[in-house]
This record gives structure tokens, C-alpha cells and sequence, in this order.
């Protein structure tokens, strides 16, 4: 199906896929093949990770077989791509590949050579993973205070806030009060006006009488 549609991806996975399955089974010929083909398709792609997943499960297989010379010369093939794709974890696993080649071939000095090689690798990567959890920890509290100041600094400004409006309510009652006093004292000035209006007609009609 993969084959109809072109899916050149699906098809190396799949050939991966069937390579584990062969390997379980103890068909490790099969296995072989499988994998063999998922790498070709992946190295044609360049897709470097996945080509070194498939070298590191060659090499499984080989070691199965008893063909350690083989194993060995794709590990070596597969170690400077990690380091070209700067993948760690990989790298390790090809090491390790190679502790267990060395070993199962009886070369104990060059198995603990590479042990020694993925050890230092190893702490390196732990001290690494470490250094970043410990950043990443410090970040998430820096984080936290931060929201925790512009929290404060919301609360404060809403007291401010509402400081001003009492204050500017407090004014507007002084000056209600004020204008409250022109108004009645405007009103009695204006009774008086007319008071003095009205004596003063009075007195002219009382001349005119």
C-alpha cells in the first residue's frame, strides 16, 4: 500500500518494523535484510537520525550472527554522524553497541576503552540534563516572581485609584458645599434686591400721592 502511494518514509519504517519482528522471531537473516533496506532508504533521504537507529540495529543483528568485524565497521560509520547531527543519545548508543561488539569478540581491552569513552560521555550528558533543569527551575521561579510583583503593582494602582476617587469626591462635596452657600447667599441677596425695589416704589408713589 505504501509502495502504491509513494510513501517512501512509511515504506523504510516498515522495513524497520518487519526487521524487529524478524529479530524476535530469531530469523535474524530476515532481519537483516529488513534493516539493510530501511537504512539504504534513509541514508538516499538523508534522514541522518533514522539512518543511525537502523545502523545501531544492524549491528544488533550482526552481533547475533557472530559477524562482529561487520558490526563494529558500522558502528564506526554510524559515530560521526552523531557528532554531525549533534545527538547525544545516539552517540552513547553506538558506544555501547561497540562496548558490547569488543566484548562478545573477546577484545576485553578495547571493550573497556570504549566503556571508559561512554562513562565520560555519560556524566557529561547527566551533568548537562542537570545544569538545565536546574536553569530551567530557576526560570520557572524568576517567572513566578515577576507575576507576583506585577500582581503587587496591579493591587497598587488600584489602591491609588481609588485613593484619587475619594479624594476627588471629597473636592467635589467641598465644592457642592460651596456652591450650596453662593446659591442660598445669591437667593438673599436677591430678596433683599427686590425688598429695597419694593420700598422704593412704595416711597415714589407715596411722593406722588
Amino acid at each position: 500500500l505504501n509502495e502504491k502511494i509513494k510513501n517512501i518514509s512509511g515504506i523504510a519504517t516498515i522495513n524497520s518494523n518487519l526487521g524487529m519482528l524478524y529479530h524476535d522471531k530469531g530469523d535474524y537473516d530476515q532481519a537483516l535484510i529488513h534493516f539493510s533496506k530501511s537504512l539504504e532508504t534513509r541514508r538516499k533521504h538523508r534522514e541522518y537520525h533514522a539512518a543511525v537507529s537502523a545502523m545501531i540495529n544492524i549491528s544488533v543483528v550482526l552481533n547475533k550472527l557472530k559477524r562482529y568485524d561487520e558490526s563494529i565497521a558500522i558502528m564506526d560509520e554510524a559515530l560521526p554522524i552523531t557528532g554531525e547531527i549533534e545527538d547525544k543519545d545516539q552517540m552513547l548508543a553506538c558506544y555501547g553497541m561497540l562496548i558490547e561488539t569488543y566484548e562478545l569478540k573477546g577484545d576485553t581491552k578495547k571493550s573497556l576503552e570504549y566503556f571508559e569513552i561512554y562513562r565520560s560521555i555519560h556524566n557529561a550528558i547527566q551533568l548537562e540534563r542537570e545544569v538545565k533543569a536546574e536553569v530551567e527551575l530557576k526560570q520557572t521561579q524568576y517567572e513566578a516572581q515577576l507575576a507576583e510583583v506585577a500582581k503587587r503593582n496591579k493591587e497598587l494602582e488600584l489602591a491609588l485609584k481609588e485613593k484619587e476617587l475619594k479624594e476627588t469626591q471629597q473636592e467635589l462635596g467641598m465644592v457642592d458645599a460651596t456652591n450650596k452657600e453662593l446659591i442660598e447667599q445669591t437667593s438673599k441677596y436677591e430678596l433683599l434686591l427686590k425688598n429695597l425695589e419694593q420700598q422704593e416704589q412704595i416711597k415714589a408713589l407715596e411722593q406722588e400721592q
